[in-house]
């Protein structure tokens, strides 16, 4: 399970550097969008292990569900970005507010979203460090996760 947190901060770091490439004219839209399908992979099946396995855990289930949470989120204001940006304002000589608006609220999400996942691996290595030594002491099974 810490490894697949940690995954998913790392995932989630590479969205944003991929997100700014894009919003900066480095590359086309293409990666940022594939990416982004992974990236909703990786962080709903994270969030769905955590909530699966330690869900009796507030400091695990509470970034769990912020995480999912923040990812429907993110998947709503990407689109009205995509929208905004390459759909109605591609031959846009200056950007509209709404462009400008729903990039800077995917961007604050994105960033919010990236927090989250560090807090979720945080609290993961600490409790799950907590759980490996407790089972070790009394000789316990736990569920074994990636």
């Amino acid at each position: 399970m810490i490894a697949l947190t940690n995954l998913s901060v790392f995932i989630v770091y590479v969205q944003l550097a991929l997100g700014g490439m894009f919003r900066h004219k480095g590359m086309s839209w293409e990666p940022h969008v594939i990416n982004a399908a992974l990236v909703t992979f990786i962080l709903i099946w994270t969030s769905v292990r955590v909530l699966s396995y330690y869900s009796e855990i507030e400091g695990l289930r509470r970034p769990a569900i912020l995480v999912l949470s923040l990812v429907i989120v993110q998947l709503c204001l990407g689109f009205m970005s995509f929208l905004t940006k390459v759909v109605w304002g591609a031959q846009a000589v200056q950007p509209t507010p709404l462009m400008v608006s729903s990039t800077v609220a995917h961007t604050a999400v994105g960033a919010l979203l990236l927090a989250s996942t560090v807090v979720l691996a945080i609290q993961a290595r600490r409790h799950l460090a907590v759980l490996d030594e407790h089972a070790v002491r009394t000789g316990a099974q736990r569920p074994v996760t990636a």
